[in-house]
């Protein structure tokens, strides 16, 4: 009986110690210049795009292998200590088919993995898009992370400016989770077994 308890015990105080992991917080915003590109790697309208070149100085059609650069417009929180106008760099988006990305933007330690895409606006003009992925900072643990895009071009022109942001959206990990049923598990059979010794 003592041992059934001590069990669970042990597994609430794994998941408490899980539970309060150093998760990153906080928010950090860019803004650059951009080219929208059609699958031949031409400067077309968003409606036409299939991918975003960041700077507009790579060649060709858009490869996530190519970088460009940003400068940070703002930081909060545990980001707050990347300064403003930090120049970071960013790795060219195909938008249209779209693979996770490693170390798709970094700036002064931070580094995020881009792993799903869509679209939220895209008109000739506008392209919004929203990412999921795992922002990782020196002596944090990685932290699930959002990515905000939008860019705009103005009165015809092909070449134009885009903003965005990364947020820390922590979520709780299933590791932390399973564990913590089983201690509820555990508990409940402890004292079931106690309830049924009592009755007998």
């Amino acid at each position: 009986m003592i041992r059934s308890v001590a069990l669970a015990g042990a597994l609430v105080a794994a998941t408490a110690a899980s539970a309060v992991a150093a998760t990153i917080t906080g928010s950090i915003g860019m803004a650059f210049q951009f080219q929208a590109k059609n699958a031949a790697g031409v400067n077309v309208p968003f409606t036409q795009a299939v991918g975003i070149d960041f700077v507009g100085l790579n060649a060709g059609p858009v490869s996530s292998a190519n970088t460009g650069i940003f400068l940070v417009t703002g930081s909060t929180g545990d980001l707050a200590a990347i300064p403003i106008a930090s120049l970071g760099t960013i790795h060219d988006l195909p938008f249209a088919a779209f693979s996770p990305i490693a170390n798709f933007f970094t700036v002064g330690g931070l580094s995020f993995d881009l792993d799903q895409l869509w679209i939220t606006t895209q008109t000739d003009n506008t392209l919004g898009l929203m990412g999921r992925g795992m922002l990782k900072l020196a002596g944090f643990d990685d932290t699930a992370g959002t990515w905000a895009f939008s860019g705009n071009t103005a009165g015809g022109a092909l070449t134009g400016t885009f903003s965005w942001s990364a947020d820390a959206a922590p979520v709780p990990e299933p590791a932390g989770l399973a564990l913590f049923g089983l201690a509820l598990l555990g508990l409940g059979l402890a004292w079931r077994t106690r309830a049924s010794a009592a009755h007998a």
